[in-house]
């Protein structure tokens, strides 16, 4: 395997981005709710509370760009393989459930799923996202440690927690 190759994001990782790119909005309604509770709180005091409100409207901004980059690298997937990865990992389908609403069946939905994350990985890393970039982004991340982000599990479990929390 090439030094090329290593860099590319594996499946596990593209899926977790996925699942972030189809909650980003609600992750960034989360954390408007968390800014505005902070702003309501009327014991911080303001210097510590504009840094705050600050790191987290970066949070935000990070979530609303990997949902641009990841709509990108997906009109970038023959239509097949963007709408069955839409279905499986952005709005959680199950194989026989995106099966039934595609008319193929559940095992080619299987094999259009795994191939669309190879291709969807190839084509991030077109656009220069890689695991440096994974890791840079979103390893040792406060509020993404917090949620559960780590660069090699994945957006995922984050992107369930925000949701459950809400």
């Amino acid at each position: 395997m090439n030094e090329q190759s290593n860099r590319r994001l594996d499946g596990q990782a593209v899926a977790g981005l996925l699942s972030a790119y189809g909650k980003a909005e609600k992750i960034a309604d989360a954390i408007d709710r968390h800014v505005m509770r902070l702003a309501l709180d009327m014991r911080a005091d303001c210097q510590s509370l504009s840094g705050k409100i600050c790191a987290l409207t970066d949070k935000k901004l990070k979530y609303i760009n990997l949902k641009v980059i990841i709509e990108r690298a997906l009109k970038k997937l023959p239509l097949k393989y963007g709408v069955t990865l839409k279905l499986i990992y952005c709005m959680e389908y199950g194989r026989g459930e995106a099966a039934f609403a595609t008319g193929l069946t559940a095992r080619t939905i299987g094999n259009l799923a795994s191939e669309g994350l190879v291709m969807l990985s190839d084509a991030l890393f077109d656009y220069g996202f890689d695991y440096e970039w994974y890791a840079r982004e979103y390893k040792g991340d406060p509020y993404a440690g917090r949620c559960g982000i780590t660069a090699d599990e994945g957006l995922l479990s984050a992107a369930k927690s925000i949701e459950n929390s809400l």
